[in-house]
């Protein structure tokens, strides 16, 4: 049995020599943001957010090279060198692991450091909530020593008269206490009288700002709706201004008639029907023109009502007839007798068909003909106008009904072109929920044409 305990001493100091012969890594030095820290092993690093954590390690009593694998929290850090430098943690518990192994195979015991990582913003807050509480606690240490120098003058009163009178120093030292606390008081109600105070601007502050944002997107509102509301002034003033000239035009032309030629009575009715409808339109479109500019908005939208398509080609066709008759055009009206009345806006319509009739006189040849046509099915009615005049590129017929677009054929009267004729006519169609087409071809003619639905 004495044996037992040699045999335990004995592997006891084995134990010991083979850990002393076997080589540790040791933590040399410890830099925070460059800064040399010294801890116990009881003691547990703590660092910043934005600090910067660097450890120098070495294998104690040994010359061999070793092969270092760092661990932060098990992650693996790329590590070839006795040092390691840890930047941008964020808050909690770390364990940093430093293993060993030597290219000969030699053993070594690895090192470790616990550390704990705070946000340096808490730290300041936990410091301020700390002065704050160091002063509370001051104060409460000046309240309860006051309160015992008065405890003690009663009971001095109390046990002894000829002690009536306290000591100058005591009065002194309570008088002096009290006036602090007095001042301290006072101090303390005017923070709050300025902390109410701040809050107050804030809140004005903060209305005012809520109030400019408001104006701001009031303002941004009203810009845009001035923007559209003059755009639209814009088109209206364009078609208008545009569609005087067809029936000035008509007008010009039917007054050649009746000084040029030896009339009968019903041919000079005719014309003096045709000068009255082509005044009527240009009346009506002064009126347009006198309406948008004294409305603040323009009222540009599409006012429908039932009327005859016949009658409104015939009476496009008396107008113009007096122009196509001056260049030798014949103007053909073959436009059905049998289509039904239907809901659309018949000035505006009536302006589409002008726009069509006077564009194929205009670019026509000298005798030629004209043909206006109208058709309708179940769901629309359709209106076509033909010319044999040079016809349109490929080219031309892809920007034919864009705003202010020339076309390459010149008018074959000296006629001007503004290029919004065929504009006009897309945008009254389009407004009726229709559709416009062209079908052209260079030196054979051209036809323009529209539909619009019944419903």
């Amino acid at each position: 049995m004495k044996r037992v305990p040699i045999c335990l001493l004995a592997l006891l100091i084995f134990t010991l020599n083979l850990q002393a012969q076997i080589p540790t890594i040791k933590i040399s030095s410890i830099k925070v943001s460059d800064k040399n820290v010294f801890i116990s092993k009881s003691e547990k690093l703590i660092i910043m957010d934005d600090d910067n954590l660097y450890l120098e390690f070495r294998a104690n009593e040994t010359d061999e090279k070793y092969n270092y694998q760092i661990t932060l929290n098990n992650q693996p850090i790329n590590n070839y060198n006795n040092s390691v430098e840890i930047k941008n943690l964020r808050a909690g518990n770390y364990v940093l692991s430093i293993n060993g192994q030597s290219s000969l195979g030699t053993d070594i015991l690895p090192a470790s450091l616990s550390f704990v990582v705070k946000k340096a913003k808490e730290s300041s807050l936990n410091s301020s909530n700390f002065n704050s509480l160091g002063i509370a606690l001051l104060v409460i240490v000046l309240i309860q020593l006051v309160i015992i120098i008065i405890l003690f003058s009663k009971k001095k009163k109390s046990l002894s008269v000829e002690n009536k009178n306290e000591p100058d120093e005591i009065r002194t030292a309570y008088n002096t206490l009290k006036d602090g606390y007095k001042k301290l008081e006072n101090k303390n109600r005017q923070l709050s009288f300025k902390v109410e105070d701040l809050k107050k601007n804030i809140q004005l502050l903060e209305d005012a700002n809520y109030t400019l944002i408001t104006q701001k997107e009031k303002l941004s509102l009203q810009k845009l709706k001035l923007e559209e509301l003059q755009e639209q002034k814009d088109k209206v003033f364009a078609i208008a201004v545009h569609d005087i000239k067809n029936p000035a035009s008509a007008i010009k032309g039917l007054l050649e008639l009746l000084t040029s030629y030896d009339l009968n009575a019903t041919e000079q009715q005719e014309i003096m029907e045709s000068l009255i409808t082509s005044s009527e339109n240009i009346l009506k479109l002064t009126q347009s023109i006198a309406l948008t500019i004294a409305q603040e908005e323009p009222n540009n939208l599409i006012k429908k009502e039932k009327g005859s398509l016949k009658e409104i080609i015939d009476s496009v066709v008396a107008v113009n007839s007096a122009g196509a008759s001056k260049k030798g055009i014949k103007l053909l009206n073959k436009s059905s007798s049998s289509i039904p009345n239907i809901k659309m806006d018949t000035h505006k319509i009536e302006e589409a068909i002008d726009n069509l009739v006077n564009n194929a006189v205009k670019y026509s040849p000298l005798n030629t003909e004209v043909v206006i046509k109208s058709y309708f099915s179940t769901t629309e009615v359709s209106v076509e106008v033909t010319d044999d005049g040079v016809g349109l590129s490929k080219e031309d017929q892809e920007k034919a009904f864009k705003k202010g677009v020339t076309l390459t054929p010149k008018p074959t009267g000296g006629e001007t072109s503004s290029g919004l004729g065929l504009w006009i006519v897309k945008t009254i169609i389009e407004g009726h929920g229709g559709k416009v087409w062209i079908k052209s071809k260079l030196g054979v003619g051209s036809n323009f044409g529209f539909s619009i639905p019944i419903k």
